[in-house]
């Protein structure tokens, strides 16, 4: 049996043990706003660091390179010769010109006709020596030496015409044979009669001679030309004597050219632009016809030699009066053919390797190249081609003269008196982003050359 009292016994709450509470800290909450600060302000820091550029504008002066030289053209080309065809013909070709009316009165004198009515004029005694001589009576005579400067040795026949650049007329009185290299000596007489042809020493083109020859086969006098009177010639004293005080001497009838007004007239002139004209024709249908005989496609440039195998026919001479003239051209024409771009790729070439260190070669335009005919041989068909050319270089992008790391971190003005010292440099503008950053960026990344 269960004894129960009248009393429970004393319950005591059993719970957890209590501590002290430490005091609230806002050190952790500083320390993580700090690390986001910092963060913040390096991603700032980068980003104005990237945004940072220059760009740096350098003026650059273009200089010329110049080659004088020969190229080999071969049809079996060995190495550092052009592979090409070398062709040989002679053409011959006559063609009629029409004669213009003349419209102009000038004092000098033509013949009516090639056969004009004769004239009867007095011839003075002999013995009239003090007559001074008339200034259109003389003929002017001299020497001049025949320079041959090409290749090839050049034939003049008797009375080839010899010109000065005020387009007064001689005529040799031989025939002469030049070889290359030479010279020889000739007497000359004028074209036409005057005291105004006795001229002091002078330089003579050759104008029937084709047009590139002329500057290497030409005429030279050291002396100058006398005036001598021709055999006939007459005196003219203070009165002229009259017609039974003398023989007569049958002269052609001579008319003025103010007389001759509307009436076609053949002139020197004339017949200069009439034989270069049918020359140039020749050359052109020469050019044609030995082209169609390599027919290659590749040879696509060609260099023509023409010279003379006659001297140009004329059906007319100067002074007389006829509608029209007849032209006889004969010619021996040499043609070389070879690709264009292998010349200009062996002469950009010989440029390049004359162009200093740190330089760029331009780009080589076929204008800038001037090619001759300096020798050929149809038979083996080998020719040398006489090339001058003139190229242009810069101070490139890659010299180390505009290397970055001379400008990185300098200020505006310290580049800027770096980069134009530097020769071959004819300016320099800089531009900063932002704009208000006084120096170059240190990173060679955000610093741009252009070289223009």
């Amino acid at each position: 049996m269960t004894i129960r009292g009248g009393r429970r016994p004393r319950v005591v709450p059993i719970s957890a043990p209590s501590f002290p509470t430490m005091p609230r800290s806002n050190l952790y909450r500083n320390i993580a706003y700090t690390f986001l600060g910092l963060t913040v302000l390096v991603v700032i820091s980068v980003l104005w660091l990237s945004s940072v550029h220059a760009t740096v504008a350098v003026h650059v002066k273009q200089e010329a390179v110049n080659l004088d030289g020969a190229v080999e053209i071969a049809r079996q080309p060995q190495s550092g010769k052009i592979g090409g065809r070398v062709m040989q013909s002679v053409f011959t070709q006559t063609q009629d010109f029409s004669i213009p009316i003349s419209t102009s009165t000038t004092d000098t004198q033509v013949t009516s006709s090639p056969a004009a009515a004769p004239v009867a004029v007095p011839t003075p005694s002999s013995s009239d020596t003090n007559a001074p001589l008339l200034s259109d009576t003389v003929i002017a005579r001299g020497t001049v030496r025949i320079v041959n400067n090409s290749a090839h040795a050049q034939t003049l026949v008797k009375t080839t015409r010899l010109l000065t650049a005020d387009q007064k007329l001689y005529r040799i009185d031989r025939q002469v044979h030049i070889l290359p290299g030479q010279e020889v000596s000739v007497e000359v007489h004028a074209d036409k009669a005057g005291q105004v042809y006795a001229i002091g020493p002078s330089r003579f083109t050759i104008p029937g001679l084709f047009i590139d020859l002329q500057k290497y086969i030409y005429a030279v006098s050291d002396v100058a030309f006398t005036a001598t009177a021709p055999s006939g010639a007459f005196r003219d004293g203070t009165a002229t004597p009259p017609l039974a005080a003398a023989p007569t001497t049958t002269l052609p009838l001579v008319v003025p050219t103010t007389h001759l007004m509307g009436v076609p007239v053949v002139t020197q002139a004339i017949v200069n632009q009439d034989e270069q004209t049918l020359t140039q024709q020749v050359i052109d249908q020469a050019r044609s016809v030995l082209a169609s005989e390599v027919n290659d496609p590749k040879l696509d440039h060609v260099v023509v030699f023409a010279q003379p195998v006659d001297p140009p026919r004329s059906s007319a001479q100067p002074g007389e009066v006829t509608d029209h003239i007849r032209i006889t051209i004969k010619l021996s024409v040499t043609a070389v053919f070879y690709p264009e771009q292998d010349m200009l790729s062996l002469v950009r070439d010989q440029l390049k390797n004359k162009i200093p260190d740190g330089r760029e070669f331009l780009p080589l335009r076929a204008q800038d190249v001037k090619e001759n005919l300096e020798a050929a041989d149809p038979h083996a068909e080998t020719a040398t081609i006489h090339v001058v050319a003139q190229g242009t270089y810069q101070l490139a992008t890659s010299s180390p003269s505009l290397d970055k790391s001379l400008v990185e971190g300098k200020t505006v003005d310290q580049a800027l008196n770096i980069l134009r010292s530097v020769p071959g440099v004819e300016d320099v503008q800089i531009h900063l982003s932002p704009g208000w950053i006084g120096k170059i960026p240190t990173v060679t990344d955000h610093i741009d050359i252009q070289v223009q």
